[in-house]
């Protein structure tokens, strides 16, 4: 699988510059973890990736077509269950048995499955779009804080569950909390204001 390179990336909202010159490689098959003060540009990253933003200036290259992601907002469709939240992208095709698997190795079970996610605490509801990113499948998972508002048990089993299902793919994750990085087995790179800071 290819390397993602970003070489030379600047953005700028208005007067204000979120990036200048970044520059990164995201190896192709494994785990890159992004880190960095709030307003370093690392969500900027990710939307200039996943093509929702246009760079000012530099290039990437290497980014796959087929792509999934996990963002900051949940995004579901709240009068929906959990399987049919997944059902949406999946389409019919799938046996609601195997979704019904995912979601039981991220916890959740029984009424889970059918009652509308408007009834779901927050952390039940991260669990959903992680299922529904991952299953979705993708030569790229890109990941926005997935973690946010799971206690630590959950929060393992919930990277343990991403590891399992996307081995072998390329995944990138903002995180502000390094012990993601290690449950993700991910690189880190340190984002700064304006530029890239280093490489772990």
């Amino acid at each position: 699988m290819k390397d993602i390179v970003v070489e030379q990336v600047s953005k700028r909202f208005g007067e204000k510059r979120v990036l200048e010159h970044f520059s990164a490689v995201f190896a192709g098959g494994e785990t890159t973890c992004i880190m960095g003060d709030s307003g370093c540009g690392k969500t900027t990253l990710l939307n200039l990736l996943m093509g929702f933003e246009k760079a000012d200036g530099g290039r990437i290259t290497g980014v796959p077509e087929h792509m999934s992601t996990v963002f900051q907002e949940d995004r579901l469709c709240e009068a929906f269950g959990a399987v049919s939240n997944i059902r949406l992208v999946l389409g019919r095709k799938v046996p609601a048995e195997w979704i019904r698997d995912h979601l039981r190795e991220l916890g959740l079970d029984g009424d889970a499955f059918d009652k509308p996610v408007s009834e779901f605490s927050g952390g039940m509801k991260r669990r959903v779009a992680i299922a529904r990113a991952v299953s979705y499948g993708g030569d790229v998972l890109f990941m926005d804080e997935p973690f946010k508002g799971l206690d630590e048990s959950t929060k393992k089993m919930a990277a343990a569950y991403v590891r399992r299902h996307a081995a072998g793919r390329t995944v990138i994750m903002v995180t502000h909390d390094e012990s993601e990085v290690e449950l993700m087995g991910g690189h880190l790179i340190r984002m700064v204001r304006g530029a890239e800071e280093d490489h772990a």
